[in-house]
């Protein structure tokens, strides 16, 4: 079971550690180089996530419980070692989608990544920030409300097993991928398959932390999106690109 109010002080999280972040692209989109409109900025991002956050929140957790999702699914071990066994499995699963992205990317889309300036690379705790909000903000309106939505919507009209759990995971995971497009078009200084490349990771992705919210819980999905954030930032930036 999900108590809306602790989703939604776990959601706000990820909204605060991004803000630094958010402030600065929307700066640089304004071209407000003097940092003049940087608190009228910083309130209008958070009063958004905000708002967002307490309506994912309420009703992800509401339709997640009623599909029976919960933070932790339980294995034939006890609880600690439960808990400590699917933390493993975020752990190791966000390492892998993060290096098999790093992969995909320079295998298949080596020159996009230099379509985004130099200059907005996150800097510091920006990148903690942008990953706590992947983990934790993005899973809770990607996994928990979208996911548990689809699913919801599937059994209305009597769909039920593996098909429509797979067909939510999928839609959710295009629907997580679709949500990226607006600002990676918005930052690009060329849009040359920007998009497919976009579309293409994200959605691989969303695939995984799909899968392991349906079978492992939403904890182990928020560690495996946070710790593939952190993988696929720290990575390209130690190597001079931009991930978007």
């Amino acid at each position: 079971m999900f108590d809306p109010v602790i989703v939604f002080v776990i959601s706000m999280l990820g909204v605060v550690g991004i803000l630094p972040y958010s402030v600065r692209i929307l700066r640089f989109l304004r071209k407000d180089q003097q940092g003049k409109s940087s608190k009228r900025l910083a309130l209008a991002v958070f009063l958004q996530g905000t708002i967002l956050m307490a309506l994912f929140s309420y009703f992800g957790s509401t339709l997640a419980s009623s599909d029976g999702y919960t933070w932790i699914a339980y294995t034939f071990m006890p609880l600690p070692e439960s808990l400590l066994f699917l933390i493993l499995i975020g752990a190791l699963s966000g390492l892998l989608v993060g290096l098999s992205i790093l992969f995909l990317d320079a295998s298949f889309f080596g020159k996009v990544a230099e379509a985004f300036p130099v200059e907005l690379r996150p800097r510091g705790v920006e990148l903690l920030g942008a990953s706590l909000y992947g983990g934790l903000s993005e899973e809770i309106m990607t996994r928990l409300f979208a996911l548990s939505a689809l699913v919801y919507m599937g059994r209305l009209i009597h769909m039920s097993g593996l098909l429509l759990e797979w067909l939510a995971v999928i839609l959710s995971a295009l629907a997580f991928s679709v949500g990226h497009l607006p600002t990676a078009i918005s930052l690009a200084i060329t849009r040359a398959r920007v998009i497919s490349r976009t579309l293409a990771l994200n959605t691989l992705a969303g695939i995984v932390f799909g899968y392991l919210f349906l079978y492992f819980g939403l904890l182990s999905a928020m560690l495996s999106h946070a710790l593939a954030d952190v993988v696929t930032y720290s990575i390209k930036i130690t190597a001079g690109k931009e991930n978007i």
